[in-house]
């Protein structure tokens, strides 16, 4: 089990509620930045310059890692080898079909092999493009290689739904549980209130994620789908209930202006790693490669805060609104 997440296929982060979510939920989410970003950091934008700057956001620089999977290439050549089999993808057909830059140094060697099977070609020095459907495999595979790491230890999200139908989870669950008691507003928190926030409640996110993180360990092992939702349809009314009993009980003491409401969400979430023989398919490629400022926004006292707050898990969500 681990508390960290990588984020792929993008090196910037989406500036998006499903990211905001994302950034209260995990105790640290990286991105996958080649190193030449680091000397050239207005090429991520000021969003993510401003993420990095509040350590919400970790850059993870490829080159540092994919070296030390000893399989790294190979693994994937072969599923490439596959690929461009399944797809006949003839040197004709590829000059047709649309592509996708990756930048050499999430590539290796692969890049070059990839231009001599015919399934890539060199774009403006350092960046491969790659057939669209291989790259979107690649990052995936990336991100699953460097999540596996000790080091890393993390598991791979994306917002990208093409990204998604490559992975099975049961983070779906999880998906669901979040966009209904966390709030992820679009706009208005800037990024230091953000990391305030998630800095100043670090005790209540853990145990806010440890209790979600038990229930969906709970119902990934029912194999009835309608049965599964009902569990999970059951639990967010009991938890909604309780996040409304915390914010009726912090208007009680004063704290105005507080309201849960509707939030704007992203239809999917994180996905992790499952067990790569049971699988197959990428996870079986992953496998073979082996052979974490201050503002002004908090109004309260906390002589002031309820029982409620201080002693439910739910208290983090129910903060969360208020921000």
């Amino acid at each position: 089990m681990t508390d960290n997440v990588l984020y792929f296929p993008y090196i910037r982060v989406p500036n998006k509620p499903w990211f905001t979510r994302t950034l209260l939920y995990w105790d640290s989410v990286g991105s996958i930045v080649p190193a030449e970003y680091i000397r050239h950091p207005e090429r991520l934008g000021s969003h993510m310059q401003s993420l990095l700057t509040e350590g919400l956001v970790k850059q993870i620089l490829p080159g540092r890692y994919i070296y030390e999977v000893p399989n790294f290439v190979d693994a994937f050549i072969d599923a490439a080898e596959e690929h461009k089999r399944k797809f006949a993808i003839t040197p004709d057909a590829f000059a047709k079909l649309p592509t996708f830059r990756v930048h050499i140094e999430k590539l290796g060697n692969i890049g070059d092999i990839l231009c001599k099977m015919g399934l890539a070609r060199k774009s403006d020095h350092p960046w491969f493009e790659i057939e669209a459907r291989l790259a979107g495999q690649f990052m995936a595979y990336l991100a699953g290689v460097l999540s596996r790491l000790p080091e890393l230890n993390s598991r791979p999200i994306t917002d990208d739904q093409n990204q998604l139908n490559i992975y099975e989870s049961y983070d779906t669950d999880r998906s669901i549980i979040l966009e209904n008691l966390l709030p992820a507003p679009a706009k208005g928190i800037t990024v230091d209130s953000l990391s305030h926030f998630k800095s100043k409640n670090q005790a209540s996110l853990v145990s806010f994620r440890n209790e979600i993180e038990s229930f969906i360990l709970q119902v990934a092992s029912i194999t009835d789908r309608p049965l599964r939702d009902e569990m999970v349809n059951r639990f967010l009314a009991k938890e909604k209930a309780e996040i409304d009993a915390i914010l009726d009980a912090m208007g009680s003491q004063g704290w105005t202006k507080i309201s849960f409401g509707r939030f704007l969400s992203h239809a999917v979430a994180g996905v992790t790693l499952v067990d790569a023989v049971a699988t197959g398919g990428l996870f079986a490629t992953i496998a073979a490669a082996f052979g974490v400022g201050s503002s002004g926004y908090t109004t309260y006292q906390e002589s002031k805060s309820p029982e409620i707050l201080k002693n439910s898990y739910m208290a983090y969500a129910a903060l969360a609104s208020k921000l």
